[in-house]
């Protein structure tokens, strides 16, 4: 079965190639590996002979975030940068209700949620976010033992001013949208680097596409248009979050080869050297350099000694700071050597160190159609016990 298997923009080539590995032992025959907000592009509804359009993707899933600003012409998607974080999503405003339930629960009880009620509050916590998404407020009850609790939660605070606790009561309101203030505020610092990235102003953006069913919080579109002066559609006919990107895959899928998706290297890519007895970064390709991409520099290597091509991955010239891509062993060099990078679209990169006595290539995204690893890969995930 063929497939196309979207990631978060941020996926660095490691993780992009353990993607890919991982659909080839499940036995599909993996197409491309494309970035989330790229796929939300792609099945958004934009009018016919609208003409050129630049937009901004705003992607946020259940555990991550993606913000990539994009043109369309009519014809081709021409990515112009991202950005996002792996570690903020949905998943982030449900623990601030798990959180306050835990507090509400111990508070009132005066013993510890029992553990087998863990799952049992992770579930009522997002069926509350879904409520709270659609109305101002919603109360929550916790049956444990013969403890019973309820509490309530509010979207946002009430407008009038004054003393809104009562004398007696220890626990604190739970205002929503005010609890999630910083990550609200994360989600914005993303949105206006990825401004700055792409040199753009707000008045250059025509559209902000919203993409992920945490989308579906109203504090989301209110953020963007209070930050971009620019309404954010919430209704689309023909558009829903939740499948958005599914739906840009598939559709991908259908017109893969007409090269109408030009995206951009998600990471800097650079080589280790040695400079002023401390080593450092050298990038030979940049972040948000358009795919294909090319780099390359000469260096200079101790006569006679054998070297290393040490790759790293990221932005930091530091490379502790960094990813290691990989290792490429040369015999005894005199003189320097011509290391030259090439990132093609499906960001396979093949690197080659130009030294006697021979040039040299190393892959580090193999091409995954080797029948000998597909079959070896496959036997693996066979040999897995999955027990009920």
């Amino acid at each position: 079965m063929e497939a196309i298997i979207t990631v978060p923009a941020y996926f660095t080539d490691i993780q992009r190639k353990m993607t890919k590995l991982a659909g080839y032992a499940a036995g599909l025959d993996v197409k491309a590996i494309i970035n989330e907000p790229t796929a939300a592009a792609l099945s958004y509804p934009f009018p016919v002979g609208g003409g050129r359009k630049t937009i901004m993707v705003f992607d946020l899933g259940g555990g991550t975030f993606d913000v990539t600003i994009l043109e369309f012409n009519g014809k081709e998607y021409n990515v112009i940068t991202s950005d996002g974080a792996h570690q903020l999503g949905g998943k982030d405003w449900d623990d601030l209700i798990i959180e306050h339930l835990h507090y509400v629960y111990e508070y009132s009880t005066g013993s510890d949620l029992p553990e087998d009620m863990v799952f049992e509050i992770q579930k009522k916590s997002i069926e509350a976010k879904l409520s709270l998404s659609k109305q101002q407020e919603v109360t929550v009850s916790v049956c444990a033992g013969n403890n019973f609790v309820t509490t309530k939660l509010e979207r946002t605070e009430p407008l009038e001013n004054g003393f809104i606790m009562d004398c007696g009561d220890m626990i604190p309101p739970f205002y929503f949208e005010t609890r999630a203030s910083n990550l609200l505020a994360a989600c914005r610092s993303l949105c206006l680097q990825a401004l700055h990235k792409a040199r753009h102003e707000w008045f250059q953006i025509d559209e902000i596409v919203l993409a992920g069913g945490s989308c579906r919080m109203p504090m989301i579109p209110r953020m963007l248009k209070e930050i971009s002066g620019k309404d954010v559609p919430t209704v689309i006919p023909g558009f829903d979050y939740d499948t958005a990107i599914a739906i840009g895959a598939a559709k991908y899928g259908k017109i893969k080869g007409n090269q109408i998706v030009n995206d951009v290297v998600s990471h800097s890519i650079g080589v280790r050297c040695l400079e002023n007895n401390s080593y450092r970064i050298d990038h030979l390709i940049r972040k948000d350099t358009k795919l294909p991409a090319k780099g390359e520099s000469t260096y200079n290597t101790a006569s006679g000694q054998g070297s290393l091509v040490e790759v790293y991955e990221g932005e930091s010239d530091l490379p502790d700071e960094c990813i290691k891509r990989g290792t490429l062993r040369l015999p005894q060099v005199n003189g320097t050597v011509d290391v030259t990078m090439n990132l093609d679209e499906d960001n396979i990169l093949t690197i080659i160190a130009d030294c006697p006595p021979r040039p040299r290539e190393i892959v580090f995204d193999s091409d995954y159609k080797d029948p000998k690893r597909d079959i070896e890969l496959k036997e693996k995930v066979h040999t897995i016990d999955i027990k009920p």
